[in-house]
């Protein structure tokens, strides 16, 4: 493409790299453009996803603090926590390994700059919210309507993010040829095979 051409279509090549976000920055926020409001739109999603982490991870520590575990809150919070644990069929101690990551999720998120471990933030802030939701389907529980939401948030807050808190962009999906792909795909066949092969011989009862 010509200089020229580029000039007098200035988003083609834009869009072609950023087709996927920049579709769903349009479709959330149509004044996306102005830079005074961007902010407040993208902390408006962030800050709920941040202080929900933020609090998961106190309602794990309360109980352990002294002068605070003998408060009737972080008593009730205590025994919710280990009755909604033991109705989804999750051992106890699965609260003290989630409870930290949701303390580094708040604190990364709420965080200026740190791109890469942002984007550690959003991902697991999404498996979280999304496999609270699968736990409380396959409980036999209604839907959990908030951690739908919450992963929904999440994912806005991650497409609105400045350009500060994002990584550079590499090169779009779209462009790469077919080759990577078809040699990706045969790797993970091959790994499957191995792993099915390893799999450990017992005994016939």
């Amino acid at each position: 493409m010509t200089r020229a051409a580029c000039d007098e279509d200035p988003r083609t090549e834009k869009e072609r790299r950023t087709e996927g976000i920049t579709k769903m920055k349009k479709l959330l926020i149509p004044f996306s453009r102005s830079q005074r409001g961007r902010p407040i739109i993208y902390w408006t999603f962030t800050l709920p996803v941040a202080f929900e982490n933020a609090a998961g991870a106190m309602w794990v520590f309360a109980p352990l603090l002294p002068g605070i575990k003998h408060l009737h809150s972080s008593a009730v919070f205590a025994e919710y926590l280990n009755l909604m644990l033991a109705h989804l069929g999750y051992p106890q101690y699965f609260k003290f390994i989630l409870g930290p990551w949701q303390l580094a999720c708040a604190a990364v998120l709420v965080a200026p700059r740190l791109p890469r471990a942002k984007e550690w933030a959003y991902i697991g802030a999404f498996l979280n919210y999304s496999s609270a939701f699968l736990s409380h389907f396959f409980a036999g529980d209604r839907p959990e309507i908030g951690a739908a939401v919450l992963a929904a948030l999440t994912v806005i807050s991650w497409a609105l993010r400045p350009s500060d808190r994002g990584l550079v962009e590499s090169t779009p999906v779209r462009n790469v040829r077919a080759m990577p792909w078809i040699s990706a795909a045969c790797i993970l066949l091959l790994l499957l095979t191995l792993s099915f092969l390893w799999l450990p011989k017992l005994p016939v009862p």
